[in-house]
């Protein structure tokens, strides 16, 4: 990646920044950050399976006790049960789950967050801000390609090849070469943007309209493929599901 042409700032950044005890460039934190991250991410993956698990028992007990009271002479037992139990089951399971993800986000994660700038200080490089810094922090190398995104000047064939790499495995492998097609022609409507006064980083909607002739053709297919809160839902469905099948089994 060519990350060195993209232009420097001919002004101070600004922006506040807590200072931690030691500087480190932001993409060089980022590595570190995503290193401490893991086992958290790991633990999260974890508790999602214990509480799907612990739903799929619970709720199992409910619609049998539910079943045998409400069907009448002559109901299939066991068809009421299994239909109550995947109602009950998908509620609470997604009623569990929401409430998790927020209570990890606002406890975990924001105390993780808060640990990691307090002994870290992300010092913005190659001409972003600190707020970009801090999403280079988070997201590394895909934020970086993103950011860099506004100097469409600079933009590579590398870059290119870069950024299919670090999208996810079932992405790349149904819609990398699609992808890597598409992504020259977008740089090149960015360009001619910016070299008609259109400003990349603020100029939202101008640069929306003027990339719909491109985005108007990824199939539905690909931006349901394509979208990582839809691939969670679906991994949580399917680990679900197979909790379903094991109960019954």
């Amino acid at each position: 990646m060519s990350f060195e042409h993209v232009p420097k700032p001919t002004h101070i950044d600004t922006s506040f920044r807590p200072g931690g005890m030691i500087g480190m460039l932001d993409y060089r934190a980022s590595k570190l950050y995503r290193l401490l991250a893991f086992p958290v991410k790991l633990a999260s993956i974890a508790l999602e399976l214990v509480i799907i698990v612990i739903c799929v028992l619970v709720t199992g007990q409910w619609s049998a006790t539910l079943a045998n009271r409400v069907a009448g002479h002559g109901a299939d037992i066991y068809l009421v049960t299994m239909i109550f139990h995947i109602v009950m089951g998908a509620i609470v399971a997604t009623t569990s789950l929401t409430v998790l993800s927020l209570l990890w986000s606002i406890g975990v994660l924001w105390i993780f967050n808060k640990a990691f700038l307090f002994f870290i200080d992300v010092v913005p490089s190659e001409g972003r801000s600190y707020p970009q810094a801090l999403s280079v922090l988070q997201y590394g190398d895909m934020a970086r390609l993103t950011l860099k995104m506004e100097y469409p000047e600079t933009w590579t064939d590398s870059d290119t090849n870069e950024y299919v790499k670090r999208l996810s495995l079932i992405v790349r492998l149904m819609y990398g070469d699609r992808i890597r097609s598409r992504l020259p022609r977008m740089i090149a409507i960015l360009h001619k943007a910016k070299q008609e006064g259109v400003n990349l980083s603020t100029d939202t909607f101008e640069i929306k309209s003027r990339l719909k002739p491109l985005t108007d053709t990824i199939s539905k297919e690909e931006k349901f493929v394509s979208s990582r809160p839809i691939r969670s839902a679906v991994w949580l469905i399917a680990i679900f599901t197979a909790c379903l099948i094991m109960y019954y089994r």
